[in-house]
């Protein structure tokens, strides 16, 4: 006959068991803390050493965050607050994008590079990103094999549009999106990066907004967006503007999550929404009534 075992036999085994749990998750929590750590450690380094190729002898100011590793010929002041807004935007990207802490996007941190001079941006471009920057662009980011990063600098004339620090928030965002999604079309990534500038910067953007509006007004349609039909300043507002319709648009952000993994690279865009069981003129319509009400 077999006889039950005692309930404290039962309670003291089951303990014996949780308690090995806990402590190979604790060590293996342990282990990824400590490759994290050689990881920063070893984008650290590199990043100093890119800046001692541009600006030798001269320490950039320099501020760490949770996920990035900031770098500036700026004021402190200005760095500090551009490192903030890089995480809101990141903490706005792992809500839309659904990242979690377990999805290694880079190694160790991204890199932020924000150059207060023209010269030290287009050299740092030539270096690093093989190229020399337009006269008007302001920003850009790369991922490579031992970092991820993002750069900003001021235009090769006297009016800048936008600040650094929006600057910075757009290339983070497009950075992120890519590397949790995948390559996407130039208009959708672009259109991302700027659409987290628009939450994040919601001020700066009020006349961009109402021009998006007037675009519509004048007969620009989603149609266009999608096929690459604008001129560059029309679709720098209107990819904007559809995107954050996607995302963030009571109509859409329900199928966002699918509209993106259906997305390539090279998708047509109302492929993609039939395939994610939309009918691309209701979406076309959509946007074209949600654009004078967005803020």
């Amino acid at each position: 006959m077999i006889r039950s075992l005692p309930i404290w036999f039962l309670v003291v085994v089951t303990c014996l068991v949780t308690a090995e749990a806990a402590h190979a998750q604790a060590e293996g929590d342990k282990k990824k803390e400590e490759e994290r750590a050689k990881a920063v450690a070893a984008v650290k380094k590199l990043a100093e050493s890119q800046w001692d190729g541009i600006l030798p002898g001269r320490q950039p100011i320099h501020k760490e965050t949770e996920h990035f590793l900031l770098y500036g010929s700026v004021e402190e002041k200005q760095l500090e607050s551009i490192a903030k807004s890089a995480e809101n935007a990141f903490s706005l990207c792992s809500r839309v994008l659904k990242i979690t802490p377990d999805d290694e996007l880079w190694p160790g941190k991204m890199v932020v590079h924000v150059f207060g001079g023209r010269a030290e941006f287009a050299s740092f471009s030539r270096r690093h990103a093989n190229r020399s920057p337009e006269r008007d662009e302001t920003g850009g980011f790369g991922h490579e094999r031992e970092h991820s990063y993002v750069m900003a600098g001021p235009p090769g004339f006297e009016v800048r549009r936008f600040s650094l620090e929006t600057e910075v928030v757009q290339n983070v965002a497009s950075a992120t999106l890519i590397k949790k999604a995948g390559r996407k079309p130039n208009w959708f990534v672009s259109g991302f990066g700027r659409s987290v500038a628009y939450r994040t910067f919601p001020q700066q953007f009020r006349q961009e907004r109402s021009l998006a509006t007037s675009l519509v007004r004048n007969g620009r349609t989603a149609w266009n967006v999608w096929k690459g039909e604008l001129s560059a300043e029309e679709g720098a507002v209107l990819n904007a503007s559809f995107v954050d319709f996607l995302v963030h648009s009571p109509a859409m952000s329900k199928n966002f999550a699918t509209v993106l993994s259906n997305l390539g690279e090279d998708s047509m865009f109302d492929d993609v929404l039939k395939s994610s069981n939309l009918n691309p003129d209701a979406v076309a319509l959509a946007w074209v009534r949600w654009v004078p009400t967005a803020r």
